[in-house]
């Protein structure tokens, strides 16, 4: 007898294994796209640290604070063009505090700098969190603070 075609039990055993490769695969995507989009994170803080250092060795001054997705107007001459002070679901918040007295303190910063970060997606920030290397202020589920040193 000459057959052509599958059988079901041949078919449900094809079915299966795509499911099994796909259950494997779809987690390991979407951690791999949260992972660039913290690397992305990370990147943008980088600029935005150059641009800070930038401007201040233009004028000796750093900008004031600014609301959350505002670029500071000093900054856009050192921005690559079209830069954002967001990616996606995470906006950036440009920081800038005196320092209280008894603080310690070196000539050649007066205050403390830092890009707050702020997303819903818990997720994204904790992976953001767990790779950046440099100094963070406490922060919650939503939002952290990259110190600028």
């Amino acid at each position: 007898m000459n057959r052509r075609g599958f059988t079901i039990i041949e078919l449900l055993l094809a079915m299966t294994i795509m499911g099994i490769l796909t259950a494997i695969a779809v987690p390991n995507y979407q951690y791999a796209k949260l992972r660039a989009d913290a690397a992305k994170v990370i990147s943008d803080f980088e600029v935005i640290r150059v641009a800070a250092y930038d401007n201040y060795a233009a004028t000796g001054l750093f900008p004031k604070k600014r609301g959350w997705g505002a670029v500071p107007p000093e900054f856009v001459g050192s921005l690559p063009e079209g830069f954002e002070f967001e990616y996606k679901n995470v906006r950036y918040r440009w920081r800038r505090w005196a320092l209280p007295n008894g603080m310690p303190r070196n000539r050649r910063q007066e205050v403390l700098l830092g890009v707050q970060i702020r997303t819903n997606d818990a997720d994204l920030l904790r992976i953001i969190k767990n790779t950046y290397r440099g100094a963070q202020a406490q922060g919650n589920n939503r939002r952290v603070t990259f110190v600028i040193e």
